[in-house]
């Protein structure tokens, strides 16, 4: 019927995988962090839909799986107003629609991602104590993902066969105002920049401060 010729195909994990099933090596944490090995997922796009240039080929940028939102509703002929669009949200003083087209992405006419920033997680009321809030949010800066994480998340690694008999080692938490990650330079979060006395870096753990708090202020409580 020549419908697969018409038909794209889109497969997403939702999270890491939790600790207690096995693991994410090389990256650090499991499901349920905010660190790389709970919310870096698998993810690919198939079909006869799919233009031949993009076959075998890798995409690198941000994505959130809210993303999918809009770009399904342009993809299906809708605009991004309409992907945006949501009067009952707006009646009852819910934030805006925050979901990016990426159809420029699946389509090839865009090489990079709209989105420059990713909350993982707002910061919220629940913690025992202030510094355990935890939260998360990636942003780009200067060519480079940088990655802020705070509270106490069980960011601990694991081998390459796992569980296996032994116990993770205790990590310092984040706490407030949180560990800085260069993701770019160090996917597996080894190197907590948060100290680092350049002030370009400075600058970077500030900015993404404001975009966690802001984030949280826009959570629907």
């Amino acid at each position: 019927q020549g419908m697969y010729d018409s038909t794209l195909i889109l497969w997403s994990s939702d999270n890491g995988g939790p600790s207690d099933h096995g693991n994410n090596f090389p990256l650090r944490g499991h499901k349920g962090t905010d660190f790389e090995g709970g919310v870096r997922v698998a993810a690919f796009i198939s079909g006869g839909w799919l233009p031949s240039p993009l076959r075998a080929t890798a995409l690198d940028g941000l994505m959130h799986i809210a993303d999918l939102h809009a770009t399904f509703v342009v993809l299906g002929g809708g605009t991004a107003a309409d992907a945006t669009a949501d009067d009952r949200a707006d009646k009852a003083g819910l934030p805006p629609v925050d979901s990016l087209d990426m159809s420029g992405l699946f389509r090839g006419s865009n090489a990079t991602s709209p989105r420059t920033v990713l909350p993982l997680r707002t910061l919220g009321d629940s913690a025992t104590s202030p510094s355990d809030q935890q939260g998360g949010v990636i942003g780009t800066y200067g060519g480079a993902l940088w990655k802020l994480v705070t509270g106490s998340q069980g960011g601990y690694y694991t081998s390459i066969y796992y569980p296996n008999g032994t116990k993770p080692a205790e990590l310092p938490p984040c706490g407030l105002p949180g560990c800085l990650f260069n993701l770019t330079a160090d996917p597996t979060e080894h190197d907590d920049l948060s100290n680092s006395s350049r002030p370009e870096v400075q600058r970077i753990f500030i900015l993404l401060q404001s975009e966690l708090d802001a984030a949280g202020r826009s959570y629907f409580q």
